[in-house]
C-alpha cells in the first residue's frame, strides 16, 4: 500500500498557506526544491504528491515539522529560538527599568529584579 494513496491534496494545503505567508512563490519554492515549477501546480490541484524528500525540504526551509505540515501540530519549538527570545525579554525588561528609573529618579517596585 502506498502512504501517498491515504493522502488528499488538502493535506498539503498547510505548504501553500506557508509559502503565502512567506512571500514565497511556486517558482522560487521549486528553485529551493531543484524541481519544477509544474511539479507543485500538480500538488496543489491534487494531481500529484510531494515526495516524502521533498516534504523534508519544504519542512526544514520553513522550519516547521512534518506534523505542521500534515495538519497535526503547530511550529516545532527552537531551542536556540526560545534562548533568543529569553534574551530579548530580559533586555526589555532592563529597558523598561531604566525607563521607569529616568522618570521617578528611583528604583521601581513595580519592576521585579
Amino acid at each position: 500500500m502506498n502512504f501517498f494513496n491515504e493522502i488528499s491534496n488538502s493535506d498539503f494545503r498547510s505548504i501553500f498557506l506557508l509559502m503565502k505567508k512567506s512571500k514565497v512563490s511556486q517558482t522560487q519554492l521549486a528553485e529551493i526544491l531543484d524541481i519544477n515549477q509544474s511539479s507543485i501546480s500538480k500538488w496543489k490541484s491534487g494531481v500529484a504528491n510531494p515526495t516524502v524528500e521533498n516534504l523534508i525540504k519544504i519542512a526544514d526551509y520553513f522550519n516547521v515539522s512534518l506534523d505542521h505540515l500534515f495538519g497535526r501540530a503547530s511550529n516545532k519549538i527552537n531551542a536556540s529560538d526560545l534562548q533568543q527570545e529569553c534574551i530579548t525579554l530580559k533586555d526589555e525588561n532592563n529597558l523598561l527599568k531604566q525607563r521607569i528609573e529616568d522618570l521617578t529618579g528611583r528604583d521601581s517596585p513595580l519592576v521585579p529584579r
